[in-house]
């Protein structure tokens, strides 16, 4: 089954759900915490949670979001057994796509 909700009300009962997977959604949430919470509660116990997330620019080496998701991850019950930051890889992505835009300038 595939359902869209908001992630702080889903309407899904307690433990009914196997997997919740959120593509660059998860991190626009205002109460990011309560969001992974909600996903918790509805996830069964060996459930688990699939999700891309926009982080803010480092500063001097570190993130100036002052809450990782890490730590949001555990204080909802969440165990990470997996994490990849693909930033670079976006950026240097996005760059190109962008500068293909900007090279048909003229004609469009």
């Amino acid at each position: 089954m595939f359902r869209v909700a908001d992630f702080h009300a889903t309407g899904l009962k307690s433990g009914s759900i196997a997997v919740a997977v959120s593509l660059d959604a998860l991190y626009l949430s205002r109460q990011p915490l309560e969001a992974l919470k909600e996903l918790r509660r509805v996830l069964c116990d060996d459930g688990g949670i699939v999700f891309s997330a926009y982080l803010p620019s480092r500063k001097n080496g570190r993130s100036s979001r002052q809450v990782t998701w890490a730590r949001l991850l555990a204080q909802s019950g969440f165990v990470v057994e997996a994490e990849e930051d693909v930033t670079a890889t976006w950026r240097a992505l996005m760059r190109q796509k962008h500068e293909r835009r900007l090279s048909h300038v003229n004609s469009l």
